[in-house]
């Protein structure tokens, strides 16, 4: 089963597939053929039960395999997303034998960290950030300001390690009391992730351009950084 996501209405994204495969490892390799079939860079192999949804460790208790994908952002519908949904779910179904011929992907795909991490404000603000979806950065490296209605400084975000930015909130009202449901959501201000270790760190130094699409469903119990208003972490 493919579970397709287009993102929240104020993210800004790129594009990445998260597979459950903690959630039945035996499954592992159908869910990650599934995974493979999606003309996009990233894959994000979930090992830690805690950081699947619960609706796909439901489906991987039944024995289904099961992916979701993480392709769209602002509530926009953009043609080279709705083609890289529609092809990417045409070749999954080759992939897995479930249609004739066989998948066909350009991309060599890499694998995201384990590690996630979900910034979030302790105030209200407007928010400026300093990155774009799918940018390395390096640890210590400035992500963004949140500021008072007036420009006055509350706090700058510096990122806790090096990483890939997998999506920020492209709205800058943020409203820090507002949580629906338990949900941060109008206080969340991007969320990274680590780098896997055969993913090319070199890349750092002169990022590739990666389009910026994807959704935000990742596990919730991500790391929330807080760093110092002025200085970066050590």
């Amino acid at each position: 089963m493919i579970d397709m996501h287009a993102g929240e209405f104020a993210h800004s994204l790129m594009p990445w597939i998260p597979i459950p495969v903690a959630a039945n490892p035996q499954l592992g390799p159908r869910a990650i053929g599934l995974a493979k079939g999606f003309d996009l860079l990233y894959l994000d192999l979930r090992t830690e039960l805690e950081t699947i949804p619960a609706f796909a460790r439901y489906l991987a208790e039944q024995d289904i395999a099961n992916i979701w994908n993480e392709i769209g952002q602002n509530g926009l519908v953009e043609p080279e997303n709705v083609v890289l949904q529609y092809e990417g779910c045409l070749n999954a179904l080759r992939a897995v034998g479930k249609l004739a011929g066989k998948p066909s992907v350009k991309v060599r795909h890499r694998y995201i960290g384990h590690q996630h991490y979900s910034l979030v404000a302790e105030q209200s603000g407007i928010w400026y950030p300093a990155i774009r979806a799918g940018q390395f950065v390096r640890a210590g490296q400035l992500l963004g300001e949140l500021r008072d209605y007036f420009g006055d400084l509350i706090e700058r975000y510096y990122a806790p390690s090096d990483g890939i930015i997998l999506y920020y909130w492209s709205s800058p009202a943020i409203n820090s009391e507002r949580r629906p449901h338990g949900y941060a959501w109008h206080a969340s201000l991007l969320r990274m992730a680590s780098l896997h270790p055969t993913s090319p760190i070199s890349d750092l130094t002169n990022p590739p351009e990666v389009y910026v699409a994807g959704a935000s469903i990742g596990p919730t119990n991500a790391q929330t950084v807080t760093p110092s208003p002025t200085q970066p972490p050590p």
